[in-house]
């Protein structure tokens, strides 16, 4: 198992200072002189205090801040045997702020309460979660039987009063029977370090890292019915103004009100359901024994007809065409994403338009407008990014100089070979020149009389004189030259980067509207995935389509069609390592410097249930091919490409995504601690409780599905801490990160061959 098949779970993350009002004292004591003391006054003090506020989430969430929940939301699914959690991108935000009293290491300020759909007090009239939306000025206010969080409302600003906030409203009863305690709160949170190289890119600022808080309640698959299940409702809270209640239950009112940072409902089937295994199985369904319905095409509805039958078999769709003369046909068209592999053909000339693309089927009078309708998209694209258009016609105006000056001096007696030329383009050209001449011990001999006499018809060197009789044909006829060529090319390779980059990115089809990649939703049916090929000439068409803009003149042109291929070239080195920069990596190589490109396209709950799914390709048994792009084109549909085309596909479970629980049979795997950790100890599972009764000692007394983690006293049951100490023979106890090991479900993973 290499470094980036591992995750590290550490039990907490400290910030250097947590939310809160601050102030700073500096003092500082300057001796004064002896001639200016006085017996009273040897020294001068001066002193500054500066007040500051270090800010942090405290009655609302960023929505950005959330990477992931399980179960998902809005999801049906078998989950009685998990318990709920959700991901965090910010390690540090269970701990950035303090439960006064409390031991700041290790005592988060949040916790994750799972109810029954009734046991929730009613909300706004919209909402799924049974939230109510006020200002937190509002929110704070008490009644006879409502206890809110006890604040310090000097320590709120007008803003942070008049900021809306969501909020719940629960029995006192239930708070009690279902709040983690305090000690129980140090095991339900804890940070992670995974690698995310295999992931879709996510664009965060710790990418990796993430903070998980857990909830201590299994969820409820009993309902009325037999088989439509039960609604579960989720609620992040924040526990500040609470904390003397964790510990005891002397609230003599009789409703709690509670800040709600974030929630989401599910539905929790008895029987099976939407779980990651259950998705990933369903997608392999609907291939129906057949691989080739795996591919991305439509399914072939014309049997009877084998010109029509081909067609949809190579990936064409037929979409309406409304020609120049005025007539209503149809054309085929076929996006970069092909389900058979293409012949690449290079070309000697770029495309310069649209209608050059454009292929006629003489026998059967139709058009394919594959090519055409790739050259407009990237001219399009081009035309709408004003830094690219920029950065082309920059890159062109200082290739047309260098020719010039090239031209210019090639009719020079003292540029008579390539590698005088360019010479040339040096700024300091001229001086160098001059220098070397100095040096020569010209200035020795510059004032000497000349000795005889130069007769009047002694010939007389003349620059080279240039044969075309015209500009533009002399252009032609220097950019002809392979030495000029050559050198105009290896100047080129210095200017042109950020166009090849802009272009790196449109070869991995950014930006290219979804409709032109798969021209048929029939093609991408809910819950599948479909594998493809890219065609290259698709590519080729799309770039020349981009490079195509700003071409005014035959000198644009003559450079067009010289260099062409030299941009593209370069656009696509830098596209195979456009992945690692935009995940901020270093570069690297790959083993398969192949051209050809292959991908899938997933569409399915899968991709927005589990947002950072892990996918790999490999080539042959071992040989894992390199991911160029992948991405959430939206929030169930997902993209990656990879180069080279593979042998053997693997989709995973994301490691920061692992849910927790048990088995069906009520039971954990225990796994090490020490050596080898997180690995399974043969033999060795820990029952927390009879799925037949639910009953066990490690589930509190009096309420249903909640654990019994670390009771306050001994009547309660020793917990299920203290026993799993027990029973893995520790000399240190458990922190956060041990017990996640432990409750943590085996991930599961679907292969494709």
């Amino acid at each position: 198992m290499s470094d980036k098949d591992t995750m590290e779970f550490y039990s907490n993350y400290r910030p250097a200072l947590e939310a809160g009002n601050y102030e700073i004292s500096v003092e500082h004591e300057l001796d004064i002189p002896e001639s200016e003391q006085s017996p009273d006054r040897k020294s001068r003090q001066f002193s500054q205090t500066q007040k500051f506020i270090v800010q942090g989430p405290q009655f609302a969430l960023d929505q950005n801040d959330i990477h992931a929940v399980y179960p998902p939301a809005n999801s049906q699914g078998r989950f009685a045997e998990c318990l709920p959690h959700i991901v965090m991108n910010k390690r540090v935000l269970p701990w950035e702020r303090e439960l006064p009293g409390q031991d700041k290491e290790k005592t988060p300020w949040m916790a994750l309460l799972l109810f029954d759909a009734d046991e929730l007090h009613e909300g706004d009239e919209n909402s799924d979660t049974k939230t109510i939306t006020s200002t937190v000025e509002d929110m704070l206010q008490e009644d006879a039987q409502v206890f809110t969080p006890r604040l310090k409302k000097e320590n709120l600003s007008v803003s942070d009063r008049e900021m809306k906030c969501k909020s719940i409203k629960i029995k006192t009863t239930i708070f009690q029977s279902i709040v983690p305690n305090l000690e129980e709160l140090k095991y339900l949170a804890h940070c992670r370090k995974v690698h995310t190289v295999h992931t879709a890119t996510s664009g965060m600022k710790d990418d990796g890292w993430f903070s998980v808080v857990i909830a201590n309640r299994f969820p409820n698959p009993k309902s009325a019915g037999k088989d439509e299940g039960r609604k579960n409702i989720v609620h992040l809270v924040s526990l500040e103004g609470f904390q003397d209640h964790l510990t005891n239950d002397n609230c003599t009112k009789e409703y709690i009100r509670l800040v709600s940072l974030a929630s989401w409902s599910f539905v929790c089937l008895p029987e099976k359901g939407e779980t990651f295994k259950d998705l990933t199985e369903n997608l392999v369904q609907q291939a129906k024994s057949n691989p080739d319905n795996f591919m991305l095409r439509l399914q072939n509805q014309f049997e009877s007809n084998k010109f029509i039958n081909q067609k949809l078999k190579e990936g064409y769709v037929p979409l309406s065409y409304h020609t120049q003369t005025g007539e209503d046909t149809f054309a085929w068209y076929r996006g970069p994403f092909t389900p058979i592999p293409t012949a690449h053909q290079s070309r000697t000339e770029p495309l310069h338009h649209a209608s050059a693309a454009m292929i006629f089927d003489a026998k059967n009078g139709l058009f394919d407008h594959s090519l055409a309708a790739a050259w407009q998209i990237g001219r399009s694209i081009a035309l709408a990014d004003r830094t690219f258009s920029v950065a082309l016609l920059k890159m062109r105006r200082e290739s047309h100089r260098q020719v010039d000056m090239m031209l210019e001096r090639s009719q020079s007696i003292h540029h008579d070979s390539s590698a005088e030329l360019k010479t040339c383009l040096s700024s300091n050209h001229i001086k160098e020149k001059f220098c070397q001449l100095l040096k020569s011990g010209i200035t020795q001999t510059i004032g000497n009389i000349p000795t005889k006499e130069v007769p009047d018809s002694a010939e007389v060197a003349t620059p080279a004189q240039i044969k075309p009789t015209t500009r533009i044909a002399a252009l032609q006829s220097f950019h002809a030259r392979d030495d000029i060529h050559n050198l105009v090319k290896s100047e080129l390779e210095k200017n042109h980067k950020p166009v090849s980059e802009w272009l790196a990115h449109l070869r991995l089809l950014y930006n290219v509207p979804f409709n032109h990649l798969v021209p048929d939703e029939c093609m991408l049916p809910m819950e599948s995935i479909r594998f493809f090929y890219i065609d290259q000439n698709w590519l080729d068409a799309l770039l020349d389509g981009a490079l195509s803009i700003g071409i005014h003149c035959s000198k644009d042109a003559q450079f067009h069609a010289s260099m062409n291929g030299v941009i593209k070239e370069s656009a696509g080195l830098n596209a195979q390592k456009l992945r690692c920069k935009l995940r901020g990596e270093p570069e690297t190589s790959s083993d398969n410097d192949t051209e050809v490109m292959s991908g899938i396209l997933i569409r399915s709950d899968l991709v927005y249930g589990w947002p950072g799914l892990v996918i790999q390709a490999f080539l042959g048994k071992d040989n894992l091919l390199k991911t160029l792009r992948m991405e959430r084109l939206s929030p169930n549909v997902l993209l990656c490409i990879f180069q080279g085309i593979p042998d053997k596909l693997e989709i995973k479970e994301p490691p920061e995504a692992f849910y927790f629980g048990v088995d069906e049979k009520g039971k954990i795997a225990l796994r090490e601690l020490t050596k080898n950790v997180g690995k399974p100890i043969p033999d060795e599972h820990f029952k927390i409780y009879d799925p037949n009764n639910k009953f066990s000692n490690y589930l509190r007394k009096g309420v249903e599905r909640v654990l019994n983690i670390k009771p306050e006293s001994q009547e309660s049951g020793n917990g299920l801490i203290s026993e799993l100490e027990k029973k893995l023979k520790l000399k240190e106890g458990l922190n956060s990160a041990d017990f996640a090991i432990q409750m943590v479900r085996t991930p599961e993973l679907l292969r494709f061959k």
